[in-house]
């Protein structure tokens, strides 16, 4: 694999050089994230746009929907040809799928699979105690009758002797949030990736139970009901399906056995989740073990049953295997955008396929951090998990400067700093670098200035990122509205000459540049606090830190990220966000004696003796490392 072009080498100087190193095996700041979505498309692949994608100082990229079959590419060969001449990974993704066309690429095909079982083993209390820790079980049934607790055995118990006739199990419960029960929500863009959007998806649903019955009583009787629920958004439910298993339906007494319907949901049923309801009359003694439902496109051939899941995974695993040893370049595997609860079941089992068979070093804990954030899941082939998650705070309608904004973007990444921190992994940010219009062609999102993207970018730093993606690098464009849909670094023609473009690419540019030069330093730092300067009072902060304010003015909204290294070295990381003017700011620190801080970018040095360091200057926007040194 070649390093990266002399030109560039050239432009960093001699410190650069470790920065444009690989990631593969080797000491860099390349270990340091710094990643764009979409390289350039089929029409666009010359040498010249490959050559600008690559002068922005990346050393990761995800190709986004379907950039290397063959209507968008020349040949898998050729594209990543191109990542292997730039020195450029790749996380490979493909996104674009049709019902009649096989592609021979599977990893997000099946980790799209729609599957959940449903234990009845929590009740409300346990089920939530359960959520808060892993994130992980939090479906239950509620019993509407009968005993109060579940049994711990497994599976729920429904006596005569005890119990009255009615809706005994219900659940999953709280269908209003989406993101932990979605089903078949067509206001998810991931499943017009597959051409599934405007036609009607199935989704089969089956019961573990068993039963016992007195010898002699009519086979006809019915043992119990199962009622489905779609619920929209209106937060109203309707019956959709419903399956009735009597006495003769099962093969003996006292065995667990799986019965099972299928039902179809459309796009304008608009489900946002569902509801079972299982009706027992009180005929016989039942047990429910467990519900589940899998779609039929994917989840069927995943989770049917052992022998079509192990095919299913030996067909992935052969196929990146084949790929992982044919192209050095192949950084991981893009297993979806913003996964639903729904798929989480389904991004586990391909995750610990690939992991077990060496494709991939260890499973990222799949976790959704919101309503309103989102991640992206993958498994790095070579490194460890890591939570990526983005965040788009710029809004259409929204003058620069608003910290409203900014105070939204630091409660995100504060989130996914935690998370991150509950499952001892690290996490880097997918930031916002482009406009967006919605599927009505209004603008959402607005163009950030620079400011604003040298400000996520160091406001991530602060709150202990290890890395930084900027989404996205081309432009979206409708051919039929002959309208952009979105704007990112480059216009359709891969352009960056004219505004908004030109801008937002030299400040991927710049940040980039640094983060390559000073990725190293970062990635041995380990945080010990974070916090905006406006919202904690002076003696909150942690040592050597006891107030950061801007001078002559109540506004401090000053972002401070306080680090330190394996040598016991302190580091401070200060974000101006006032993203609308310059300022210099002032830090206050315990400090006793001579001391300096230094940026460790730029090398400039401020020295105080009585520990307060007066009149750094700020570009609007600008973030800097310092560390803090000792002079004798």
């Amino acid at each position: 694999m070649e390093k990266k072009k002399a030109s560039k080498l050239a432009a960093f100087g001699l410190a650069g050089v470790f920065g444009i190193l690989l990631l593969f095996g080797t000491l860099s700041s390349s270990d340091f994230t710094r990643g764009l979505y979409c390289p350039p498309d089929k029409n666009n692949f010359t040498t010249s746009n490959w050559q600008t994608f690559d002068s922005l100082n990346q050393n990761l990229a995800w190709n986004y929907r379907g950039a290397f079959n063959t209507s968008t590419y020349p040949n898998l060969d050729d594209y990543l040809e191109k990542f292997d001449q730039y020195g450029i990974e790749s996380i490979l993704h493909k996104g674009q799928w049709n019902g009649t066309t096989t592609y021979p690429y599977w990893v997000e095909y099946y980790s799209c699979a729609q599957y959940h079982q449903f234990e009845v083993t929590w009740d409300s209390v346990e089920a939530k105690e359960q959520l808060e820790v892993d994130g992980s079980s939090f479906y239950f049934f509620e019993k509407g009758e009968g005993e109060e607790n579940p049994i711990n055995s497994g599976f729920w118990y429904v006596t005569p002797s005890s119990d009255d006739a009615d809706i005994i199990l219900s659940g999953p419960r709280d269908p209003c949030d989406v993101h932990r029960y979605c089903f078949g929500d067509p206001s998810y863009s991931w499943p017009v990736y597959f051409g599934y959007e405007d036609t009607t998806r199935y989704y089969m649903h089956r019961i573990n139970a068993r039963a016992d019955w007195d010898a002699g009583l009519d086979t006809n009787t019915t043992v119990f009901k199962v009622y489905l629920y779609y619920h929209d958004t209106d937060a109203i439910f309707f019956l959709k399906d419903s399956l009735i298993v009597q006495v003769r339906d099962f093969d003996q007494p006292l065995t667990f056995q799986l019965f099972d319907f299928t039902a179809g949901i459309n796009a304008d049923d608009d489900c946002h989740g569902i509801r079972y309801d299982i009706y027992w009359p009180d005929s016989v003694d039942l047990w429910i073990d467990w519900v589940e439902y899998m779609d039929m496109d994917r989840g069927y051939y995943l989770f049917v049953n052992e022998t079509s899941q192990d095919t299913i995974l030996d067909k992935i695993i052969n196929e990146c295997d084949s790929l992982k040893n044919e192209y050095d370049v192949i950084a991981g595997w893009k297993q979806s955008d913003e996964p639903v609860r729904s798929t989480f079941w389904a991004h586990g089992v391909v995750n610990d396929a690939l992991v077990a068979e060496g494709l991939g070093d260890a499973r990222t804990p799949f976790r959704h951090l919101g309503n309103h954030r989102r991640y992206d899941s993958f498994v790095y082939y070579g490194k460890p998990p890591i939570l990526d998650f983005d965040v788009y705070p710029f809004e259409y309608g929204n003058d620069v400067g608003d910290q409203d904004e900014l105070d939204y973007l630091a409660e995100e990444l504060e989130a996914g700093y935690q998370a991150a921190q509950f499952d001892s992994i690290d996490f880097q940010l997918t930031g916002q670098a482009h406009s967006q219009r919605n599927k009505y062609f209004i603008w959402t999102h607005r163009d950030p200035e620079p400011s604003e993207i040298y400000a996520e970018g160091y406001m991530a730093l602060a709150r202990g990122a290890k890395g930084i993606t900027y989404y996205k690098y081309p432009s979206g464009w409708n051919s039929d509205t002959l309208l952009y849909t979105s704007k990112g670094l480059v216009d359709r023609f891969y352009n960056h000459d004219q505004e908004p473009y030109a801008s937002k690419w030299q400040a991927v540019h710049d940040i980039f540049a640094q983060l390559d030069e000073i990725g190293d330093e970062l990635m041995d730092m380990e945080r010990d606090t974070a916090f905006c300067a406006e919202y904690v009072s002076e003696n909150a902060y942690q040592s050597p830190v006891t107030g950061v304010f801007f001078e002559d003015d109540d506004d401090d909204y000053i972002e401070v990220g306080q680090f330190h290294n394996a040598s016991s070295d302190t580091f401070l990381i200060l974000v101006n966000r006032r993203t609308d003017y310059d300022r210099h700011i002032t830090v206050e620190t315990n400090l006793v004696g001579n001391y300096a801080l230094r940026d460790i970018y730029t090398q400039e040095k401020f020295i105080s003796s009585s520990g307060d360091f007066e009149w750094i200057p700020f570009d609007s926007g600008e973030g800097r490392v310092f560390c803090v040194e000792y002079l004798n």
